[in-house]
């Protein structure tokens, strides 16, 4: 374009003059030289450009057609032999023969779930690293501590199951029934200790909402883990117990006796279990067992191991243990246990304001 407009205001009537004149011959050879070159480099740009995104593309569609190609590690809040830590374990179990990696889990217990929670939370975005989550992690603990990560911005992976709520207490308890258990609890506000697996758990909403309702006042006493929970109220440090699925071997084996459970229906496993809603107290609480990884995990490593999860949970064993535990097989996608825990939070604030736990 230079060139041709340098040659325009230097042409005379005849067109072979301007060759006549050294100096214009000069300019318009520099200006078709320049415009040559800036030619050259656009195409090399452009082509340097399309070059990388195809390098992009490949190396990014290399590296997660190929996952997983070494361990992974489910990591689990709660102490080993409880029901988030057996249902993992065996899930780990049949992830291992579907991914054809090792996959571990490790027990990182401590700070009402905050170690783990910090841990996946802090690890590398490549799906090597995952943690079991109860629901209480997007709601209790969310409201009530503040966890020094924004468990939302982490990546949703699965749901695999529905946790059970018992309450119990000791076989040799003098309650026979959940009323009796109240009624003691009236008569001597602030003396009955309850042990409970978190600080946050889930299993603590629906006593604090009894609480509020009846005007009662009990100590929770927090472990870390339902299994030391069950164990400090057969060992006589706890009167009762508050939790899920690990009081339920020994209620089945009589060391416990179960007196209700927090769900909206009888578990299939204890039918003689009544819940709150039967005795005549409009509590029910659901918690989930659900997977998720650091922020940023990729969608194409999200879709295998949300597949894997869910092909892991057709496996006898797999569901064996959760009917010991009376956990419930509940599958869900990515999106939808994002969905479930956001909805969750938004039904949990409301009664965490009523109850006084927290300001708006």
């Amino acid at each position: 374009m230079v060139a041709r407009r340098v040659e325009k205001k230097l042409r005379l009537s005849d067109e072979h003059c301007i060759y006549r004149c050294p100096h214009s011959r000069e300019v318009i050879t520099r200006a078709r030289k320049k415009e040559g070159k800036e030619k050259q480099m656009k195409v090399k740009t452009v082509a340097t450009l399309i070059f990388a995104a195809i390098l992009g593309l490949t190396v990014s569609a290399q590296t997660y057609a190929a996952f997983p190609e070494k361990p992974i590690t489910i990591i689990v809040g709660a102490a080993a032999g409880g029901s988030t830590d057996m249902t993992a374990r065996m899930l780990a179990k049949q992830l291992t023969e579907i991914l054809k990696v090792p996959v571990v889990v490790e027990n990182k217990t401590g700070a009402g779930g905050f170690i783990a929670g910090t841990a996946v939370n802090s690890a590398a975005p490549d799906g090597y690293t995952v943690n079991v989550y109860p629901s209480s992690a997007f709601n209790l603990a969310h409201f009530l501590r503040k966890p020094p990560y924004d468990v939302f911005k982490q990546t949703p992976i699965a749901s695999y199951g529905i946790y059970p709520f018992t309450f119990a207490v000791k076989a040799d308890s003098k309650w026979k029934t959940f009323k009796e258990f109240l009624d003691h609890v009236k008569a001597n506000p602030g003396q009955v200790s309850l042990s409970t697996s978190n600080p946050d758990s889930m299993e603590n909403l629906p006593i604090w909402m009894l609480e509020e309702k009846l005007g009662l006042k009990m100590k929770l006493v927090p472990y870390q883990g339902g299994a030391p929970a069950v164990a400090a109220v057969l060992g006589g440090h706890a009167d009762a117990f508050t939790g899920v699925g690990e009081a339920i071997p020994h209620i089945r084996d009589g060391s416990m006796r179960g007196l209700a459970t927090y769900l909206g229906v009888r578990m299939p496993g204890l039918p003689d279990l009544p819940t709150l809603k039967e005795l005549g107290y409009d509590v029910v609480v659901e918690s989930r067992l659900a997977v998720y990884g650091p922020p940023g995990v990729p969608k194409d490593v999200v879709k295998i191991l949300q597949d894997a999860f869910q092909k892991a949970m057709d496996n006898e064993d797999f569901k064996k243990i959760c009917l010991s535990f009376e956990v419930t097989p509940s599958f869900l996608s990515s999106e939808a246990t994002d969905k479930y825990h956001r909805d969750l939070a938004g039904k949990t604030k409301p009664i965490l304001l009523k109850l006084g736990k927290i300001k708006d």
